[in-house]
């Protein structure tokens, strides 16, 4: 299991809902090197020392409108599970209102 942390989505500019079946969507903060993923069934997390380069794959992705799940298990499942990288699960604190 994922360590838990409480905190707050990223909500930037770069938030994208998605069409995938797993995946309801993601954003990407550079500034922080954070990727959010938000699974349809598995709650929201962030992956920690985030690329550009893995953040634009996935834009291709969702633009394409398949291929993203595949994509997460590659580069963020699979090597988090190894303990390469950083992630943990966010419970979330409290949503910003976009009023």
């Amino acid at each position: 299991m994922a360590e838990e942390r409480y905190g707050l989505r990223l909500q930037t500019e770069n938030y994208r809902p998605t069409k995938s079946e797993a995946i309801d969507s993601i954003d990407y903060s550079p500034k922080a090197k954070i990727i959010e993923i938000e699974f349809k069934d598995d709650g929201i997390y962030h992956y920690l020392d985030a690329k550009k380069t893995e953040w634009k794959k996935m834009l291709e992705f969702v633009e394409n409108k398949k291929g993203l799940g595949g994509y997460v298990n590659q580069t963020f499942k699979e090597p988090y599970k190894k303990r390469e990288r950083e992630y943990y699960r966010l419970i979330v604190l409290e949503e910003k209102s976009n009023t």
